[in-house]
Parts: C-alpha cells; sequence; structure tokens
C-alpha cells in the first residue's frame, strides 16, 4: 500500500507514574502524578498488571557517571521476595540500571507502593523482546482470553546473553536443548507439551530449526513468562484442531502489488522487494543464532533468491541486493520477467511490493528549562553524549553548518529513481546511490553539491535534516533572536544519511521510498558490527497507509525487511526513533513508528508543555516499543546554509528523544535499548493526559531531565 510521508510525529507511552512511600513511610501518592486507582482496576479487570519499577537504589545519572558497573541484583531479588506469591514468577525483566518490571496483581501492587526499595511506580511497555513477524502474540493472548489456554510451538535460541553476544546455551544436542528449557521454565505456568513440535508447512528456509521446537500448553502466566524470555527464537500459536501452526491453516495468500507493473509497462522495467515466507526458526535476530546458524540461515535466503529470481530472468541474480540474514531482497526487473513472476509466484514468496514512499519529511529554548523544556542542562553536568553516534536517516545534513563545528560526520546517501522522483545523491551510481566513503559531501542537504539551491527556508524539504540533527547533537549555533542554540547530546558525532528522493514535478516536496531506508538501516548496522560504534538511529518521517488512516497496532507486516533490521539492530543495543506523524489523528499513529521495538515520539508544546494537537496517538497498549513525548512545537534549530530557523512537528520531537538516549547510553554503555528506555520513562520523564476521545484519556511520559 502506498504510504504518505509527512514531518514526524509521535506517540508517547500510556505510563502512568507515582512515588512510593520514602524511607519514613510518608505517602507521596499524589493525585498530581498518578491516579493509583486506575492501575488497581486494571489489575482487578485483567487479573495482573504489569509494572515498571524504579528502585529507591543508587542509580541517578550521577551515580552511574561515577560507576557505570553499579550492580542492583541483590536490592532486586530483595524486592522481588517482599511480593512473592504475587507476581508472575520468570515473567520478570531485570535492568541493569535499577529498574525491573513484574506481572503483579492487586495484592502485589500495595506491597509495592509501600515498599521502601520502590521509589516509583509506571505502568511497563511491552518491548517486544521476540521476534514476531505475524503478531501471534497477541493472537496468543486473545486465545488465552476466550478459552483460559492456548497452545503454542517454541524453537529455543542455541546461542544468547544479555547483550546477545552469543553464549552457547546448553547442548549442542537438540533434544538435550528442548529438556533443559523445558526444565527451566515455571511449571505453574504451563499444562500439557508435547516434545516434538508443530512444523510449518514447506519451510526450507527453516528446516533444520523446526526439528528443535515444542509444542505447549500455556496458561496467561506462561504467555508473560514465554515474553519476557531472550532465549526463544520462534513462537507461534497452534490450530488446536489440525495441531498445525495456525498460521498455515489461517495465514493469508501471496501479496503481489500491482503497483510494479504499473511502472513497468510505463518504463519497461521496475524495482520490486520479495519478502519470503517468516518461516519458525528464521529470525533476523542474530546474536542468538550461532555462527554455523548463520551462516546457514545466509546461505539458504541467497539460494532460494537465486532459484526464484533465475527462473523468471536468467542472469538477473546478480543485481540481487540482500541484506545479509534477511529474507527480503530488492531487485529491478524487466515487464516480462515480473508479469512471469506474478503468473506463478514461487511457493515460499510472502508478499511482492513495488518500491514505494514511505513517506514525506514535511533549539535550544527546547532543551531548556521551563513548563515544556527538557531541561538537558540538569544532565550535561554529568554527561554530554562523549563516544555516542546518533544517526540522521532524513534530507541530509548541511555538515559545514557552525552548530556542527568539531563533531565528526559520518555520510552516505541512497535515493531513488523512477517516473516520479529522482535522487538528491551526488555522483549516484546505478542504485542511484552514493555509498559511503565515496564521495565527500555524500549527504549534504539533498545533495545540494550536485542539485545547487540558495539558502533553504526552514519549510524546505531540504532543510529538514539538518534541522533535526542540529536538535539531536547541535552545539554552540548562534540564532540571531533566540542566542545560543544547543542540541540535546551536544558532544555526540552524526551520522548523516541523505535518503530523500525528490518529486519531479514539484522539486520543493520529496520521499523517502522503503529501499533507501533498508540501505540506511542496513549502513547503521555495519557500522555497529565493524567498528562498534555506539549509535542511536532517528528517523523523523511518518508515513500512513492511506491519506485517511494511520496504523492501529503494530505493522511490521508493511515491509518485513525493515521490521527485521530493527529487530536486529535493537538486539545489537541500537535503539530506532521514530516520529508518529503530524495528521492529528487519534487512534492511530504512522509508519514507521508503528513497527516492533521502535522507539515512537510525540509532541509538546515546549512552552507551554500541552499535548500538540498535530500529533498522532493511539492506545499505547497497542504496540510494542516505549512512547514517549518531547517539545516539537516552536523548535529552533539549524537549517542550511549556516542559518537558524523555527519548525513545528514531530520531526522535531522524535529527536530530542535520540538525544536523550545517547547521553544515557554514554554513561551506561553496557545498558540494553529496554535499560535505557525505562530509565528515562522511570526517573526523566514526567506524566502528561492525553485525552483521545470524550471519556477515553491515556498517560503518557513526557521527556524532563531532573
Amino acid at each position: 500500500m502506498s504510504l504518505k510521508i509527512i514531518p514526524a510525529v509521535l506517540v508517547s507511552l500510556c505510563s502512568v507514574a507515582y512515588s512510593a512511600q520514602d524511607k519514613n513511610g510518608s505517602d507521596n501518592f499524589s493525585h498530581e502524578n498518578v491516579d493509583i486507582v486506575s492501575l488497581k482496576n486494571e489489575a482487578r479487570n485483567n487479573k495482573y498488571v504489569h509494572v515498571l519499577i524504579d528502585m529507591n537504589v543508587m542509580n541517578s545519572i550521577h551515580d552511574l557517571q561515577k560507576n557505570s558497573k553499579i550492580n542492583f541484583e541483590i536490592e532486586q531479588e530483595d524486592l522481588l521476595e517482599s511480593i512473592k506469591g504475587y507476581y508472575v514468577e520468570g515473567a520478570v525483566w531485570k535492568g541493569s540500571l535499577g529498574q525491573l518490571s513484574v506481572y503483579v496483581n492487586n495484592v502485589g501492587l500495595e506491597k509495592l507502593s509501600k515498599n521502601p526499595l520502590v521509589r516509583a511506580l509506571v505502568p511497563a511497555n511491552d518491548s517486544g523482546m521476540i521476534y514476531d513477524p505475524y503478531g501471534d502474540i497477541e493472537k496468543i493472548k486473545r486465545e488465552i482470553i476466550s478459552n483460559g489456554i492456548a497452545i503454542v510451538s517454541v524453537i529455543p535460541a542455541s546461542s544468547i546473553d544479555g547483550e546477545m553476544k552469543g553464549r552457547a546455551l546448553g547442548s549442542s544436542d537438540p533434544m538435550q536443548r528442548k529438556r533443559e528449557f523445558i526444565k527451566s521454565l515455571h511449571a505453574e505456568n504451563f499444562g500439557k507439551l508435547w516434545m516434538d513440535g508443530a512444523r510449518s508447512i514447506n519451510g526450507e528456509l527453516s528446516s533444520s530449526a523446526e526439528s528443535q521446537s515444542i509444542n505447549l500448553e500455556v496458561k496467561i502466566e506462561g504467555l508473560y513468562e514465554l515474553k519476557n524470555r531472550k532465549d526463544i527464537r520462534s513462537i507461534r500459536l497452534i490450530n488446536k484442531k489440525y495441531m498445525r501452526l495456525d498460521s498455515d491453516i489461517n495465514g493469508l495468500g501471496i501479496h503481489l502489488d500491482p503497483a510494479a507493473i504499473d511502472e513497468a509497462e510505463l518504463s519497461g522495467h521496475a524495482a520490486i522487494i520479495i519478502h519470503l515466507k517468516r518461516y519458525p526458526g528464521y529470525t533476523p535476530i542474530s546474536g542468538i543464532l550461532t555462527p554455523e546458524e548463520k551462516k546457514s540461515q545466509a546461505e539458504e535466503i541467497r539460494k532460494i533468491f537465486s532459484e526464484i529470481v533465475e527462473k523468471v530472468e536468467p542472469g538477473a541474480t546478480e543485481r540481487l541486493q540482500i541484506v545479509e540474514g534477511i529474507a527480503s531482497a530488492a531487485i529491478e526487473l524487466k515487464l516480462e520477467s515480473i508479469l512471469r513472476l506474478y503468473k506463478n509466484p514461487d511457493y515460499r514468496i510472502e508478499k511482492i511490493d513495488f518500491s514505494k514512499p514511505i513517506g514525506e519529511l514535511s533549539l535550544n529554548t527546547s532543551t531548556a528549562g521551563g513548563v515544556g523544556g527538557t531541561n538537558a542542562q540538569y544532565i550535561w553536568q554529568y554527561t554530554r553524549g562523549a563516544s555516542q553516534w546518533i544517526a540522521v536517516i532524513d534530507s541530509g545534513v548541511q555538515s559545514m553548518h557552525p552548530i556542527f563545528n568539531n563533531k565528526t560526520i559520518l555520510q552516505a546517501c541512497y535515493g531513488t529513481n523512477n517516473a516520479n522522483h529522482y535522487t538528491t545523491c551526488p555522483v549516484p551510481d546505478a542504485n542511484g546511490d552514493t555509498l559511503p566513503d565515496t564521495f565527500f559531501g555524500a549527504a549534504e542537504p539533498c545533495g545540494f553539491l550536485a542539485h545547487p539551491t540558495p539558502n533553504f527556508p526552514t519549510n524546505h524539504i531540504c532543510a529538514h535534516g539538518t534541522h533535526v540533527a542540529g536538535i539531536a547533537a547541535g552545539r554552540g549555533g548562534q540564532h540571531p533572536q533566540g542566542g545560543i542554540l544547543n542540541g540535546v547530546a551536544i558532544d555526540s558525532n552524526i551520522v548523516a544519511i541523505n535518503a530523500i528522493s525528490r518529486q519531479r514535478s514539484n522539486p520543493n516536496s520529496g520521499v523517502v521510498y522503503d529501499i533507501d531506508l533498508v540501505k540506511g538501516l542496513d549502513y547503521i548496522r555495519q557500522l555497529r558490527v565493524t567498528r562498534l560504534y555506539e549509535l542511536t538511529v532517528n528517523l523523523s518521517i511518518s508515513g500512513l497507509s492511506s491519506l485517511a488512516s494511520a496504523y492501529q497496532n503494530n505493522c511490521n507486516e508493511v515491509n518485513p525487511q525493515v521490521s527485521d533490521l530493527v529487530a536486529d539492530l535493537k538486539s545489537r543495543g541500537v535503539a530506532v526513533v521514530a516520529s508518529t506523524g503530524n495528521n492529528g489523528i487519534r487512534g492511530g499513529i504512522g509508519y514507521p513508528s508503528c513497527i516492533s521495538g521502535v522507539v515512537k515520539v510525540g509532541s509538546i508544546n515546549k512552552y507551554t508543555g500541552l499535548f500538540s494537537n498535530f500529533t498522532n496517538i493511539n492506545n499505547p497498549i497497542m504496540y510494542s516499543g516505549h512512547f514517549f513525548l518531547a517539545p516539537g512545537g516552536g523548535i529552533a534549530s539549524a537549517v542550511p546554509t549556516g542559518q537558524y530557523g523555527v519548525a513545528d512537528g514531530t520531526s522535531m520531537a522524535a529527536p530530542h528523544i535520540a538525544g536523550a538516549i545517547a547521553l544515557i547510553k554514554a554513561v551506561a554503555p553496557n545498558a540494553t535499548v529496554d535499560d535505557v528506555n525505562n530509565f528515562i520513562a522511570a526517573k526523566h520523564s514526567v506524566p502528561k493526559e492525553i485525552i483521545l476521545s470524550p471519556g477515553n484519556s491515556v498517560i503518557v511520559r513526557s521527556l524532563k531531565f531532573s
């Protein structure tokens, strides 16, 4: 489906926070910062409530700056002991920065609210730890709610540790590994089990992995336990009637995008993206695979794509653009080849998409204190983001702007040429790209080295990326009226990726194509893998499923290749931050913020602290991934060439969160993405009530350092 992207806007998570009693027993719960009754009602209505706990320990940003290796395991175990019998054992997330999350009942919630070890309680996010390409976890939950139990197929991971670095798990013998996994489960959360799990129909891509599957009867407590484990490669719902994978019984047919034929009929060829079926056992999260499994999966993917392409256009295999280990690939094929592929699609294909736009791109006062500011000055005394890189996939960044003096800026450009748009990459190759390390100035705004343009006004598409980068990591800019401008992570460096393709009929308009977003994300992954850079990604772009509707829940199916890359980046400690869009929609958010694991960001006014009406938002429990609000209204930052301007949008809110993540990671380099996001949610944000409709409101967290 075609997506239109505008300056990105984001939504904040439904997190209601309150402080527990202090050590003297004084009651710090107040209607000013939380409605405790709502949490109790949730626990009563759903049996359990998922709570994020900020422990009353030495875990301030100052403490972490002095000693990033502080260990809170003893205190975490003491706290769990105090609510034993009132929480779901096995369904506990323990953070390295002094937070933990649990599923507790009403009694456990009451005990937590009075425990001196608890500094604050915040509704926890579903962080999406398990790769779930088809939304099976939500289907399993619905099955349990309807019938009290569900049958699932689980494939344990072969290797893992807290940082996904590949520690071998147990025996190399699959049957012994199954026994070890079952032994580690809390038996009271499960029912029957079958050692030989269900296998998918025609699952060549993961046939060896499926031999390791187990079928389990799970209760709601068992689902919570499985969701919180890091050693699961795959979890799928089983259809009880046939004891087969539900996706095999009720799955959708192959989707063939007709827009590819339309484009090919115009130009004689078209760029398409072929997505293979995500069989159980396939995973883009390479950290839970052994080296042998990684190699086997990558080779099998390449073999399948070669077979598919050679059948319809012999000799075209060399044009395949495969992202290592990901079961999707882009290729440009002739019209007759596409027609041949569509007439007899290979059974291993899930969908074929025409490479399409995912959306358009439509300070220092925002980092200051005050009602809506982030108060970043407070945290700069402890961390300024040194050693961190913020990757801005946007319309390019003016590297020589004064706000980026003394910063290292890596550059790359990915663009698309077709009947409607043209690449803005300087010295583009056959694909429309200027690859990293091949040309100085590769990511200058809209490639203006090759497409000269006068000074860009703030609302010009070619100014967007520079403005966003200035918010995330600018330092020492001089605004004529606003004075000195600083971004959030003022000592962080920048990876500038120009992914904009300008419209032929209106060069002031442009889009980001999904194929170019994939290339940008893969470049970031390579920087993480080969250079070990500490990275955070900012995507101030947003697209809708149509002109009138946004995504009401997780949207991993829109482009599985993008979703897979986001999952792998998160497992490698790289947060992907995206805006939810500026359409003012209540009941949905834009793409790619709706992808599982993406950090979703909406806007507030920096002066009043009020929620920005243009922000797209929905009930946060509909998505996996953290939600935040940040200043996005009236934000001053850099614009080319060497100028400054003010802009509004969730595009401006998202880089505040990207910068905040970089600040925390700089003092806690071993923290995971969930560690950092939960730290911000519990310690450096304040609750704001957002009205979705009359009588229906949610509480979301707004960035505020203190």
